[in-house]
């Protein structure tokens, strides 16, 4: 223990009583630690991923603003617009073909990159402005969209099937040909050059309308979509079509091949395919059978395979915005969460996180029915499926630095203007959190303020150099706001400069061990540890601080910092709060710590005895968050472990927040998740 010098003599605090037991906190694999399934929801990006495609050890993704490309290896990824190439920044579809290159179709255009270099081509007609789908061939590159379809090649466009809606293409095994699906018209298929055959009802292909193509490991072609009989699955082996229609009827989203599998998006669920191979062996019952219809025009006792289906064990989002079969492996993209490569057994996420930024907490606050999160400099709302930009000044280069619940339900906005030497303080108007004619949001090009937020003041902020980092922002009930400050240097790298009290008569009041050459420290300045990472309140009348350099306790002037003198595995203290009876619990880079009022102890094992970062007091269940998932422990020592495999965006959780509806939202490595209930399905 250290005491902070000049300052009054220690007062300790008393534990209130003993510690949690630590056999009620075991990893996810030993006995009494229970995965359970949740309704989960991820947020990563700003901008859905509407197409991707795979080339030379990098994965592509098609944006409303750029292609974004992922390195396979290391998921580090730049992004490519119109300033790299691209004929403009809008990408309605990718793809790729070993020899034939990267071809990127956006609202302006078709542009190829071959060698490094790009060149760009006019768009056809069709399939003219309104691509939502690509393939890239060795007989040219075809393009579909509710104008028709259209292929491009030496050149020059040709086009195909005016007027049908293309909905999916998938290039043939051979490399050449194509096959179309489209909204009304079931499948085309190129023949030969020239010849599209229409597979439709009319020759035993039931489908109409069509979601998604694929190919099985054997070669055979599969189809989802509808027809007059509901939502079906289709197989054709090059004679005969067969359907398979799902018990109990239900939604069909896609179909692809995984790995070794054959992947099956039915509602809400991924479902394994699986077959049958000798012909009087029983179907296995599974999750949703498979109904094989015959194609009237197959002879009795037709061999074709006979399916049953198996839950996959590992979680995949069946609301994809698009999904590819590549190599051995199969990529998703999706509207909120990046894209994801699976290879039959393990999932790999890509992603930006451009959503929430760089930031390790959560900067948000919500009122009503809804939610506002900081991130990346941006402000964003959430109304219950999607984030929308928030506009809270509308000068352009001023930041959103946080977002914080306010004295009263209220809901309060620090800013950080241009100049990066001050913070501007904003106050949602009543009503406006409602959905009411005040609510300003913008779209991808800006939005038009109006009087939803109201300017409170200005803070002048004393920093050496650079420019304002705020990298947490907790609200007072008297008032003040407790900011941990950082200055940005011209490098980039930020230094920690303590934290900063905002008060309600606009100064500002700062608590740390450095002092500029020209400062003297004012009265009731604290010189406490530079790198301050959380303040909280623990109901004992003292103020605790999470720091790069132990955890601090400071009541009045009395300041005390634990170290490892006292026990600490790690002075690196994320966060602190209380266990269920009570304790105060360290969260810090060698793990989870119990505090008895004079030392601390380590006593836990599995997730909680590495990095833990959160922690969330929620009636009686404690939400822990650990570098390896989300431990959710309750008072009878239950517990669960949630993690990726069950729709978590990271397995590493950085900081945790409990919204006015209940929902938690859990912040981690590669962005947001939403936790609403558990899901008994």
């Amino acid at each position: 223990m250290r005491v902070i010098p000049r300052l009054l003599p220690t007062v300790l605090l008393l534990a209130a009583c003993g510690a949690v037991d630590r056999s009620t906190l075991e990893t996810a694999s030993a006995a009494g630690m229970t995965p359970m399934a949740w309704d989960i929801r991820s947020y990563s990006e700003t901008v859905p991923f509407t197409s991707v495609t795979r080339m030379s050890g990098s994965i592509y993704a098609g944006t409303p603003a750029g292609v974004i490309r992922f390195n396979e290896q290391s998921g580090d990824f730049v992004r490519l617009t119109q300033r790299e190439g691209l004929t403009g920044d809008h990408v309605l579809a990718v793809s790729g073909a070993q020899g034939s290159g990267l071809w990127v179709a956006t609202d302006n255009g078709l542009a190829r990159s071959r060698d490094g270099v790009w060149t760009n081509f006019a768009m056809g007609n069709p399939p003219g402005e309104a691509v939502s789908t690509m393939v890239a061939t060795r007989w040219g590159v075809w393009a579909g969209g509710s104008n028709g379809l259209g292929r491009f090649r030496d050149g020059k466009w040709t086009g195909y099937l005016p007027g049908a809606r293309i909905t999916a293409l998938l290039g043939d095994v051979s490399g050449g040909g194509v096959w179309v699906g489209t909204d009304g018209e079931g499948i085309h298929h190129w023949e030969s050059e020239g010849r599209f055959v229409n597979h439709s009802p009319a020759i035993g292909q039931s489908l109409r309308r069509i979601r998604g193509l694929a190919f099985t490991k054997n070669g055979a072609v599969v189809a989802v979509g509808s027809g007059e009989g509901g939502h079906g699955l289709v197989f054709f082996d090059g004679t005969y079509w067969t359907t398979y229609l799902p018990r109990p009827a239900g939604h069909l989203r896609w179909v692809q091949t995984g790995g070794d599998d054959l992947l099956l998006a039915y509602e809400d669920r991924i479902l394994v395919v699986r077959s049958v191979v000798r012909p009087e062996a029983p179907l296995p019952a599974g999750p949703v059978a498979l109904q094989r219809v015959l194609a009237p025009e197959a002879p009795a006792g037709y061999p074709a395979p006979r399916y049953y289906t198996e839950p996959l064990r590992q979680w995949l989002p069946p609301d994809a915005t698009v999904v590819l079969a590549e190599g051995s492996g199969v990529l998703i993209g999706t509207r909120t969460a990046g894209l994801v490569r699976f290879d039959g057994k393990q999932a790999r996420w890509f992603r930006t996180a451009d959503l929430v930024g760089q930031g390790d907490k959560l900067r948000m606050a919500c009122a009503g029915d809804s939610c506002f999160v900081a991130g990346g400099g941006n402000g964003y709302r959430f109304h219950g499926e999607t984030f929308d930009r928030v506009v809270v000044d509308p000068e352009p280069t001023t930041r959103v630095a946080a977002f914080l619940d306010g004295p009263s339900h209220s809901v309060l906005a620090l800013l950080a203007p241009a100049d990066g030497k001050s913070l501007v303080l904003w106050k949602l108007a009543p009503g406006a959190e409602a959905g009411s004619d005040a609510k300003r949001t913008a779209t991808e090009g800006g939005g038009k303020p109006s009087g939803a937020w109201m300017r409170q003041r200005e803070y002048a902020i004393s920093i050496p150099q650079g420019r304002v980092e705020v990298g947490f922002a907790r609200a007072a009930d008297n008032g003040k706001i407790w900011v941990g400050l950082g200055c940005r240097e011209n490098e980039g790298n930020v230094l920690p400069w303590g934290v900063a009290l905002l008060r309600p008569d606009g100064t500002v009041l700062y608590h740390r061990s450095t002092l500029l050459p020209t400062e003297d420290r004012p009265p009731g300045s604290l010189a406490l540890p530079d790198d301050v990472r959380d303040v909280r309140m623990l109901g004992d009348g003292a103020m605790w601080l999470a720091t790069g350099t132990g955890a601090c306790r400071v009541k009045g002037t009395q300041v005390v910092l634990y170290t490892e003198n006292e026990g600490l595995e790690s002075e690196i203290v994320h966060t602190l709060g209380r266990s269920l009876n009570g304790q105060i619990l360290a969260a810090t880079h060698g793990g989870l710590g119990q505090f008895d009022g004079k030392q601390w102890r380590f006593d836990f094992e599995g997730p909680l005895s590495s990095s833990v970062r959160a922690l969330l007091r929620d009636g009686d269940v404690l939400w822990i968050g650990t570098a390896r998932g989300l431990i959710r422990l309750h008072r009878d020592g239950r517990q669960e472990l949630i993690d990726s495999r069950q729709g978590l965006a990271n397995d590493e959780v950085l900081d945790l927040y409990r919204d006015p509806r209940a929902r938690l939202w859990v912040l981690t490595a590669k962005g947001l998740s939403v936790i609403t209930r558990p899901s008994r399905r």
